[in-house]
């Protein structure tokens, strides 16, 4: 028999240990991935240096592969260069001679000064360390400074290095060291502070920058006469797979927690999941976990503690995709199988520039369903809200169109949103911008719409991006829509827009599955089919051509079946194939496999799978084959 099937595809993740450095890649661990999935790819890291070494990256350990094939991490891999410090002098405040580098350790020779100079002197030694004109290079730069007669003394000043501890939410812990030490002036600061000072109070954490008197140090900064104030900031960064440190700062995650409502009824595949955000939108999106129910128990939907929105999908299809810009919940629901869902809906209510009677910007009321069936706002469903200070003038919308404020007996459906606006006390908005923004996954190379700006109430007709639908030899990327930040789809155009607006673009992927590849099976004969795809317009047919050809001197008779529902056989006239076939010695066999696709297959990739089989049958069978010799 000759079958082709699809293979099971199995679930993998690709992670990039970036070993102590750091990558402007948003994510390192790439999960869900299938097997032939093509190989996610990040930014080359960078590493710090530290005291004494410098670090380039090299490459991957081990190298990168094209596909997926199973669980992998790749540790970013670097040369090691020692540091050198230099060592400067001046005379009568202006430089000597070029400044001279040395690695940690090595003897230095000071320089003889000139004859009318005072010796050499510096604040960057103890004077037990040079012996007889010989020190050994320390781990920072070195300045000597020396006056002739007449000349005026280099301006002295001090220094103080304050190292900040910040942790994710913003709050700081300091430690001064060194205060108020003496140094010269035009004495270069790189070699003042440390940037590898990880650990602090048993917390891990990353250098982010230095500042020299409030202005970040970039390259080549010097000590002025005066005081000196040196600020290095570290950022904590204690998030990451297993709760280990991760090369990010904690700020700069988002995490996501997936949790069972009843694990007696239902558990989910994953915990928690930490994801970094988007450099641009300061957002980011989940994997999202697949919810299980146990025996006799059934799923009803995921609920998020952010939008406060639901997702009857059990793998989390629809929040999935959506931005988030703080931690986020996500809880499986389960109930008994064939249980009746609640009379209740939810509503979802907005304030912007405001908060609600609750002290929050955001809440979902519970409504019940009246005696008449309906589902109408009732007392306690809505909540007062106040405008924050400069703000007043509110405007309603529902599911983004104006609307009156909502009142008791309002009639409502389930995840309808109701946003007030309170706009700032006696200013009109005159203008307002569109932008674009990508939620969640994307095709590379597909370019948003450019950001817009228009007059405040105009209508809007929303732009598409460069590509809808973007395919390769892992599948095809589909555009599905423009979405708010909350999850809900915009039309084609926005009525009477009056603020400033983001759209936030998703994709929906179909993994090109595997093709299925007959097997001659004894070698008696040969199964062809061609093409593996044709791309057609929903409503019309897709055909395949089916060679079967005869690689004996024997007369076969085969049963032609095809394993894709709704295939009609036929021969080149266009009659119907029945079985048996009959191939008689050497010749080949032409069959036309028909399929007529609907709104279903939208999406879909269909692939056709023939199914040979060597049979017997009784004399005068009802097809055979036009005696086509091929040899």
């Amino acid at each position: 028999m000759i079958e082709g099937s699809f293979s099971q595809l199995n679930s993998y993740t690709v992670t990039y240990d970036l070993n102590g450095g750091t990558t402007t890649s948003p994510q390192t661990v790439f999960p869900g991935l299938a097997y032939g999935d093509k190989t996610p790819r990040i930014e080359d890291p960078t590493k710090e240096p530290s005291e004494l070494y410098s670090y380039e990256f090299t490459g991957w350990s081990p190298e990168i592969a094209d596909t997926v094939t199973g669980d992998i991490t790749y540790r970013a891999e670097y040369t090691r260069t020692e540091r050198e410090f230099t060592v400067t002098y001046y005379l009568d405040g202006t430089l000597y001679a070029e400044p001279e580098s040395y690695t940690y350790g090595e003897t230095v020779v000071i320089k003889k000064q000139a004859e009318d100079a005072t010796e050499w002197t510096t604040n960057d030694l103890q004077e037990s360390d040079i012996i007889e004109g010989l020190f050994y290079m320390p781990e920072h730069n070195v300045v000597f400074t020396a006056t002739t007669d007449g000349t005026v003394t280099p301006d002295e000043c001090t220094y103080t290095v304050v190292y900040h501890y910040v942790d994710r939410d913003g709050n700081e812990e300091t430690e001064t060291d060194p205060k108020d030490r003496p140094s010269t002036a035009g004495t270069p600061v790189s070699g003042l502070y440390n940037t590898d000072r990880t650990s602090y109070n048993g917390s891990t954490y990353i250098f982010d920058r230095a500042e020299l008197n409030d202005v970040e140090i970039v390259d080549g900064e010097t000590l002025q006469a005066g005081h000196n104030s040196i600020d290095v900031y570290y950022d904590i960064d204690e998030l990451g797979p297993d709760d280990e440190p991760d090369g990010t700062p904690d700020k700069d995650q988002i995490v996501f927690t997936y949790v069972s409502a009843d694990h007696a009824m239902g558990f989910v595949s994953l915990e928690k999941e930490v994801v970094t955000r988007d450099q641009t939108t300061g957002m980011a999106s989940p994997t999202g976990a697949v919810a299980t129910a146990e025996e006799g128990c059934e799923f009803v939907e995921w609920t998020d503690d952010y939008y406060h929105r639901t997702d009857t999908n059990a793998g989390m299809k629809s929040l999935a995709g959506l931005p988030y810009d703080e931690d986020t919940t996500f809880t499986a629901k389960f109930q008994k199988a064939g249980e009746e869902p609640g009379n209740t809906i939810s509503v979802i209510f907005l304030a912007e520039n405001g908060t609600f009677s609750n002290e929050q910007t955001t809440y979902t009321a519970i409504v019940e369903v009246n005696a008449d069936g309906k589902y109408r706002l009732a007392e306690g469903d809505i909540l007062e809200a106040t405008p924050d200070t400069g703000y007043g003038d509110p405007s309603w919308t529902c599911n983004y169109e104006d609307c009156d404020a909502p009142k008791i007996g309002d009639p409502v459906e389930d995840w309808d949103l109701f946003v007030v606006t309170f706009h700032p006390a006696g200013v009109v908005p005159t203008q307002v911008t569109v932008t674009y923004a990508w939620a969640g996954d994307h095709p590379e190379g597909v370019e948003l719409p450019e950001t817009e700006t228009l007059a405040a109430g105009s209508n809007y007709t929303i732009q598409p991006p460069s590509e809808l639908q973007v395919s390769d030899e892992q599948g095809t990327w589909y555009f599905i829509g423009w979405y708010d930040k909350v999850g809900v789809p915009y039309g084609g155009t926005i009525s009477a827009i009056d603020a400033d607006t983001t759209l936030y673009g998703r994709w929906d992927f179909q993994a090109t599955p595997e093709e299925p590849e007959p097997d001659p099976g004894d070698g008696r004969f040969m199964v062809i089919k061609e093409p593996d795809q044709t791309s057609v317009t929903v409503g019309d047919p897709i055909t395949w051509t089916i060679t079967i050809a005869s690689m004996t001197d024997e007369t076969l008779t085969l049963d032609v079946t095809d394993k894709l529902e709704g295939v009609t056989l036929t021969d080149e006239e266009g009659n119907t194939v029945t079985n048996p076939v009959i191939v008689e010695g050497w010749t080949y066999a032409t069959l036309y496999a028909s399929y007529q696709t609907s709104l279903d297959d939208v999406n879909q990739k269909i692939v056709n799978t023939v199914v040979v089989t060597d049979t017997e049958h009784p004399e005068d069978p009802r097809w055979r084959s036009r005696r086509t010799p091929w040899r």
